[in-house]
């Protein structure tokens, strides 16, 4: 895990509490803001990592090692000691992450109504499915950073 982390950590935890969640969840003690915030950034970041585990875990099943995880501050990679086999082996190890995000977005939005009862639980869950989609699709985009594994 990069230092860049925790940096990130802090920025998206302090623009969720002081500019998000009071407009998403009114009512609220700046306290509640803060932990909401952080717990937020916690399960984005806990996405992001079960999104390169995917990529992994399938490069893994096409008998390809994987040498590490990086989680910088864009994201994270994981890094493939090695070729895939074939053009299905290389679609299968890039699509798999976003089609990960898109099921953990669809996981919190379904959610949503277990959690009607508890707003700042359904606020986090919210945003969460929002950031969960819109991190598939911004890993549906072709280019080099945007998603799949780095070959060493």
């Amino acid at each position: 895990m990069d230092y860049s982390w925790f940096l990130i950590a802090v920025l998206i935890t302090w623009v969720l509490a002081v500019n998000y969640y009071p407009v998403e969840f009114k009512g609220g003690t700046s306290a509640e803001y803060w932990l909401m915030g952080a717990v937020t950034a916690v399960l984005f970041f806990a996405s992001i990592v079960v999104h390169e585990l995917a990529h992994s875990w399938v490069a893994i099943r096409y008998k390809i090692p994987v040498t590490r995880i990086t989680l910088f501050i864009f994201g994270g990679v994981s890094q493939i000691a090695g070729e895939p086999s074939s053009a299905r082996a290389e679609f299968l190890i890039a699509v798999v992450g976003p089609l990960t995000s898109f099921a953990l977005a669809a996981l919190f939005y379904i959610s949503e109504p277990l959690l009607v009862n508890v707003a700042p639980a359904l606020a986090v869950a919210k945003y969460l499915a929002l950031i969960n989609g819109m991190l598939g699709l911004f890993n549906l985009i072709p280019g080099f950073c945007s998603d799949s594994s780095t070959r060493q």
